[in-house]
Parts: structure tokens; C-alpha cells; sequence
């Protein structure tokens, strides 16, 4: 589940980005209400995320996949330019995010975990 919630959170981040540039300095109200929108609801599913994933390697799949798409997205959608150097930039980012699945991110702690700490054992009723 909490992978789901990251993606979740990974995709209102990369849309509140791209509509950054039409939010015109802040003069096109519409677009900055929808983008404050899309920022709170991504930084709910990362809360969410969160129960699931060990926040360090959340945050930086996060932020990794978060700017590869912004990045290959705004070259197609806005024509921004995509060189050599970008695109080996962008390969980098997204090996280090392979690289940190490959370590395990899942929490011990989540929610059905089998490996519960001490302090979250059931206490009896005295």
C-alpha cells in the first residue's frame, strides 16, 4: 500500500510542478488554488507513504522519479531543452532510485508488518 501511496503523491508533485509555469507569477488564480491543491495532496500521500516505506529512501524516490518526469515532461509539454547532459543526468537519477529499491525500503513498523518492534506488542488489561 505504501508504494501506491508514493506514486500517488510522486504524481500530484510532478503535476503541481508543471502547472508552476502557467500560474503566471501568481496572476492566474485558478492555477495557483489547483497547484496549492495538488502540493497539500501529494505531502498527504507522503504522510500516508509513510506508514509503509522508511522515510529516507521514500524521500528520495520522491524527489529522484519526481524530477525525472518534471523533467521529461516539461521538454515535450513546454519545449524546454533536452541535451546529452540532461539526459545522462536523468538516467543517473533514475539508477540511483533503482539502486535504492534494490536495498529494501519497506518499514518494519507498517501496518500488518510480521516484524513488529517491543513497544508495539499488545499489553494486557490489568
Amino acid at each position: 500500500m505504501g508504494w501506491i501511496y508514493l506514486l500517488l503523491a510522486i504524481l500530484f508533485e510532478v503535476a503541481a510542478a508543471l502547472l508552476l509555469k502557467q500560474m503566471n507569477g501568481l496572476r492566474n488564480i485558478g492555477v495557483t488554488v489547483l497547484v496549492v491543491i495538488f502540493y497539500i495532496t501529494c505531502f498527504w500521500f507522503m504522510i500516508q507513504a509513510l506508514r509503509y516505506l522508511q522515510l529516507g529512501a521514500m524521500y528520495a524516490i520522491w524527489g529522484g522519479l519526481g524530477t525525472a518526469l518534471i523533467a521529461v515532461l516539461s521538454w515535450y509539454i513546454y519545449k524546454d531543452t533536452m541535451n546529452a547532459a540532461k539526459i545522462g543526468g536523468i538516467a543517473l537519477i533514475v539508477l540511483g532510485v533503482v539502486i535504492t529499491n534494490l536495498s529494501g525500503i519497506e518499514n518494519k513498523d507498517a501496518p500488518g508488518s510480521k516484524e513488529a518492534t517491543p513497544d508495539q506488542q499488545p499489553v494486557a488489561d490489568t
